[in-house]
Order: structure tokens, then sequence, then C-alpha cells
């Protein structure tokens, strides 16, 4: 049973933090709470649906409602842990439980890394972390750092690079009209079909972002390399790499919020994906209405396969033809696109300090020219949210 489990899930995490940072107090003398500072969030998300539609989620699981159906199932409770070592030295953790396809509960890991502040504003971070190529991948479990109900990134996150193992550099420039935040990250990625048809290998990935008085801009630019096997284990392509790259704003003017997001990438052999998006909400004390739009495409061309035998590639005489297989039905993924286009319009209730509520009607539309198989219904509908969602 879910509660079950969520009961087992944080007995076990309340064991494993205590126990780690009662090491911690014992070994320095000091009181824990004078090194450890905690933080929760959490997402309470109801959910109405008219047709049966898969839909982004808070926790990079998709979610499928049923003609005519409502759910909590999109809900999420998260914490993140930080504990000083010493002056310079750090560890930072966060996790989340969310109730997964089999509407069991689930533990993830999303960040566990070491962090040595060398001064002047340069810091370098080694251990597990989210893909940083937009600000939402790695915000997309907090609900509330966002104005609308639920991410508008896609649910494999970065064309399938969801998180790596690896290091980052970060550097703080304060100038007097605003400050840069410039990160530069290096590490082994996991793939969303690690087990399947991706092999991983390393990425690369450089980020900048501005922040002014009345706007921020970031942009990111990311680099990966892998290998590429069919279903039956065979490499197609042991050097493949992708390379994509993302830009977003935020505008404050008078009461007007703008935002706005582009992303794209350019594969071999795997799929290439963009997204774009922008919202604006008009704010009126602690109650801010909005209204968004969002196109998310998946573009699929078809790869050259291996050559059948008998070809002749100039090598030697021609091999016979083999005896022709039986016709099958033509099941392959034709050159095409697959978009999904969603607009919404909602409130924000900022309703106390750390705390608040939404309310979104959204509609969304799917074209499939690609003839993609999906896992979810690729149906038009509308959605109707509800949420309840905080920090603390």
């Amino acid at each position: 049973m879910p509660i079950r489990s969520i009961a087992y899930v944080t007995k076990l995490l309340c064991c494993l933090v205590f126990g780690y940072f009662g090491l911690i107090s014992g070994a320095f003398g000091e009181s824990w709470k004078d090194r450890v500072y905690a933080h929760g969030f959490y997402t309470l998300d109801f959910t109405y649906s008219d047709s049966e539609l898969g839909l982004v989620s808070n926790d990079r699981q998709s979610r499928s409602y049923e003609d005519d159906a409502a759910g909590l199932n999109n809900s999420v409770f998260g914490g993140q842990v930080e504990a000083l070592v010493s002056d310079n030295l750090s560890t930072f953790f966060q996790g989340k439980v969310f109730f997964n396809d089999d509407d069991e509960a689930q533990f993830t890991l999303d960040w566990a890394y070491l962090s040595y502040d060398f001064g002047d504003d340069i810091t370098i971070r080694g251990g597990k972390f989210l893909v940083p190529l937009l600000q939402g991948t790695e915000l997309r479990s907090i609900s509330y750092s966002r104005l609308w109900a639920r991410p508008l990134i896609p649910i494999d996150g970065a064309n399938g690079f969801h998180e790596y193992t690896g290091l980052e550099l970060l550097k703080h420039i304060q100038q007097d009209s605003g400050s840069w935040q410039l990160q530069l990250s290096t590490g082994k990625p996991n793939h969303e079909d690690e087990d399947g048809e991706i092999e991983s290998k390393n990425l690369q990935l450089f980020s900048a972002r501005y922040q002014g008085e009345s706007f921020w801009l970031r942009a990111a630019t990311l680099h990966g390399n892998y290998t590429v096997k069919d279903g039956d284990d065979e490499i197609l392509d042991d050097s493949a790499s992708v390379l994509m790259s993302s830009l977003e704003s935020e505008i404050i003017l008078g009461p007007y919020v703008l935002n706005m997001g582009y992303a794209t990438s350019d594969s071999d052999i795997t799929v290439n994906g963009s997204i774009y998006y922008a919202s604006l909400g008009y704010q009126m004390g602690h109650i801010t209405p909005f209204i968004y739009t969002s196109l998310s495409r998946e573009h699929y061309d078809n790869y050259n396969e291996p050559p059948p035998p008998g070809f002749d590639d100039g090598n030697g005489p021609p091999l016979p033809d083999p005896a022709p297989e039986p016709p099958e039905e033509d099941d392959r993924i034709r050159d095409g696109d697959y978009d999904i286009n969603s607009m919404a319009i909602g409130i924000r209730w900022h309703a106390g300090e750390g705390y608040g509520f939404k309310i979104q009607w959204e509609n969304i539309e799917q074209k499939n020219s690609a003839g993609v198989d999906t896992d979810d219904p690729a149906n038009d509908g509308n959605t109707f949210t509800i949420l309840f969602e905080g920090v603390f």
C-alpha cells in the first residue's frame, strides 16, 4: 500500500540522516544544530482530465489519466539537508518521495555532493547532480519555484539525460548593476535508456546566468557522447554525440511578470528535441493570474542501417542475394515530428510565508506525424488542477 511504503521510506531516511550527522557532530565536538541546515518542500496536486492524457509530472514519471478521471498521483514530498563539515567543506543531499506508475511510494536521491569553497566566490562540487540544461530541470520537483502548476520541460529531461555524476565549478561575479553566476560541469550522465539502446559516456556543460535588478537571463550549452545499440544489442554508433543549448529569461515590468524559454538538441541517430514556452502573469498583491503556452517537439529522422548481405562495397565480387523475407507490417518510425501543444490559464495565491495555492485549466493538443509508439495516450484534452504547495 502507498501509505505503508511512505512510512517505511520516512523511517529509513530519518535513521540515515540522524546517524550520519550524529557522526559529524561527535567528530567536531559541536552541536549538530550549528552545522546542519534542513529544508523541505511539498506539492499536493489534484488533477482532473476529461480525456485519456499523458502529462508531464513533478517527479519525472509520466502521468496517464483516464477519460473523465481525477487523482492525486502527481503529488510529491521532499527535503534538503546541508552539513558544514568545516568552514570551507560541506555536504548536500536532496531527495523526494512520490507515487510511481504502480501507485506505490518511491524514493529517489536527486542530489548528493561534496562542496569546497576556495574563496573569491569560487566553489567546486563533486557528486551526483541533475543536468542543469534548463532551470526547470533542476527545480521540476519544487512546484513553489514556478508560477504555473506543472513543469514545462519534457519528462526525459535534457534529451534523455536527466542526471549525472561528476564535477561542477561555480564562479560568482558581483557587479554594480547585477551579478553573474557561471557554471562549468563534466561527468558521466545517466540516460533514460541506459539499460537499453543508449550507453552514456560523458558530458560537458557550460551555463551563464545574469541577475539584474528586474530581470534575469540564463543560457546553457551541453555536449554529450554515447553509444547507440539496436534491439539485438548490436552497436550502431560507438561515437554518437549530441549538442544541446537553451536560453531562458524572466522580466518584471511593474506588476507584469514575463517568462520565456527555448531549448533544442542536435544528436546522432537518437531523436532531436526542442521546447518553446512563454508565460505572462499580473501581480495583484498576493494573487497572480497568469497565462502560458508551450510547444514540446520530438523530431525523428530515419538513420542508415548497416548494408544488407549482397552489398557490393568495391572490395570484391558481390555476394549472392539472400532469400527474400516474407513481407511484414511496416511499423517503422517515419520522418516527422511528435508535437505537444499546451495552453493554460490560472491563478496563483501566495497565501503565506512559504506556501500557497494554484488553480489551473490547461488545453493540450498532440500531433504525431512521425507515428511514434508512445507509452502514454496521445489524445487531445483538457485538465483542471488545484495545488497546495510550499517550502519550509
